[in-house]
């Protein structure tokens, strides 16, 4: 016989203020609110037995004093100074406004906290796995891998009440536009061609942090649903609202999560790079080109297959094709040039490097990208690439492949964005965890700049790299817009998902000025429209115009 089991209540049982915030205590979960310096209020929603910690993402800054707290019959109500918040004692609702009584953010109905068990591959047990072809080279995948218990983790969504003309910038870099997210339905992943943040700005004056580090979705997409945030694994909900104009929102991130770290003056000049140089002298070579014909150049770009033929991932040099690292970045830091490598996190199985890892247990499950969250994973994957690379010269990094779950290039056609979302939420939780699997570019940005400032180098680390996450623009990142194709629509995407990301809190950013993939062909993403390369008409003609 079915039994009704008692839905917990949302009204607010008890209340208890203190200096810096108040705790709302009812039978579904609690809610806390804290203020921070710059008039930021914290809100914290759980339904375990504490609060959380802030996470590594952010840079822990301790709640600040109200400057106001008190409590009618209807509402509970707090003040940071620049931000009244109250909550209603009936639902626990949350609504705030400036110091005119306008209104700021609000939460368009009821929070939701769904608790699961998650799982995690069991790294100790065998795996099945495949080898893939995909433009970012051959690739292991993991198809089927024995699990163990992870933690308990909650499905969260965040109900959201936006202004008649209120318009939206940020969560990262989606893969085209408009700039304005009101009306989209975002799949926040990381993609080759994307890159998924936790904040965004408003025109209606704050900002919304989110803390977390798993995959999520914004929708505005009207009824019936209505705006909402969805997260799919957290282990409370936790968000920061920032008062003020978009500059004080990005500020308010930056005083959270860090600041962006000062990038060498060379790296605002142009950088030079293509497919790839096969040799030294053939990289030496178009340098001097550009010094003779008096053309700036500030740095270089080594790009794939640096390493042995076959020797995916090893951070180290061709022996036969760069017989003398010194001599080369010599000569090129000779002629005011520097040399960018690109670096991966994969290393196939017949590198010194893999080995190097295999033997230490620092690869995940499938046995080819590297731990960054594990600290001893990163203390190596950082003296491999300081041995190999860093001694020889090599003044920058590029970090490729950080978001290493891109399954949509496996496709044949164009994938679906919801069906990629669910792919790559449930390879990285197996992976790294449920409530980290978008945060593996900012522990692969940790490990290099970890490890260059622990050598005492009076080098600033430069890392471009393909994608991010809140808190990486402290560690010398530099993000681009991916693998895209070589047309004239893709150009005029950039400009929109290059405001949206410069909202995001991430200050440096760039793309493929001549796109990567420039000619059209299978699969999918060969969509370029220059089948003729640099001998099409469109393409000098256009030059020509420019000059």
């Amino acid at each position: 016989m079915l039994t009704a089991v008692h839905r917990p209540e949302r009204k607010i049982l008890e209340t208890r203020l203190t200096d810096c915030g108040a705790v709302l205590r009812g039978e579904y979960g609690c809610l806390r609110l804290q203020a921070y310096e710059r008039g930021i209020l914290r809100v914290t929603f759980t339904r375990g037995e504490s609060f959380p910690e802030a996470s590594p993402f952010l840079i822990g800054r301790a709640p600040a004093p109200l400057t106001s707290a008190g409590e009618d019959a209807a509402f509970v109500s707090v003040s940071t100074g620049a931000l009244r918040a109250r909550v209603s004692k009936a639902t626990g609702v949350l609504e705030t406004f400036d110091r005119q009584g306008e209104p700021v953010f609000a939460e368009g109905g009821l929070r939701i906290l769904e608790a699961f068990d998650a799982r995690i591959a069991d790294r100790s047990r065998p795996t099945a796995a495949e080898r893939v072809e995909t433009a970012d080279g051959v690739k292991l995948r993991v198809r089927e891998a024995e699990k163990m218990d992870y933690k308990r983790l909650y499905r969260a969504r965040l109900p959201l009440a936006f202004r008649d003309g209120e318009a939206l910038y940020g969560l990262g870099q989606p893969e085209s536009g408009p700039a304005n997210l009101r009306g989209r339905t975002l799949y926040q992943c990381q993609t080759n061609k994307s890159i998924a943040l936790p904040f965004l700005v408003s025109t209606g004056g704050y900002g919304l942090l989110i803390d977390c580090g798993c995959p999520f979705i914004f929708s505005d997409g009207g009824a019936p649903e209505g705006a909402y945030l969805y997260f799919s694994a957290v282990e409370a909900l936790d968000y920061y609202i920032i008062p003020g104009s978009c500059e004080d929102a990005v500020r308010g991130c930056h005083y959270l999560s860090g600041n962006p770290s000062l990038p060498p003056a060379w790296l605002f000049g142009y950088i030079q790079s293509q497919e790839r140089y096969e040799t030294a002298e053939e990289l030496l070579s178009v340098v001097r080109q550009y010094r003779e014909r008096g053309i700036g150049l500030d740095c270089v770009v080594l790009d794939w297959c640096s390493w042995k033929d076959g020797h995916w991932g090893q951070k180290s040099f061709d022996d036969e094709r760069f017989p003398d690292p010194p001599a080369m970045t010599e000569a090129l830091h000779a002629m005011d040039a520097r040399l960018m490598v690109s670096i991966w996190p994969n290393m196939n199985p017949c590198t010194e490097n893999h080995a190097e890892f295999k033997k230490r247990g620092l690869l995940l499950p499938g046995g080819e990208l590297y731990d960054p969250l594990n600290p001893d994973a990163r203390a190596l994957y950082w003296e491999q690439a300081r041995r190999g690379l860093f001694d020889m010269g090599v003044d920058a990094w590029w970090c490729d492949s950080s978001e290493p779950w891109t399954s949509e290039w496996e496709r044949e056609e164009a994938p679906v964005m919801s069906e990629i979302y669910q792919e790559t939420a449930r390879i990285a939780a197996e992976a790294i965890g449920a409530d980290k699997g978008n945060a593996y570019a900012f522990y692969h940005a940790m490990t290099m700049w970890e490890g260059q400032k622990r050598t005492g180098s009076e080098k600033r680390v430069v890392n471009l790299t393909r994608s991010a996450w809140l808190g990486q623009q402290r560690f010398g990142t530099v993000m681009w817009s991916g693998d895209i194709s070589a047309k004239w629509e893709t150009l005029k995407k950039q400009i929109a998902i290059g405001l949206d990301f410069s909202a995001s809190g991430m200050p440096y950013w760039t793309q493929d000025i001549g796109g990567f993939f420039v000619k059209r062909g299978k699969p999918w993403y060969w969509d370029g429209d220059f089948d003729a390369g640099w001998d099409d008409p469109r393409i000098s003609g256009a030059v020509c115009a420019l000059v």
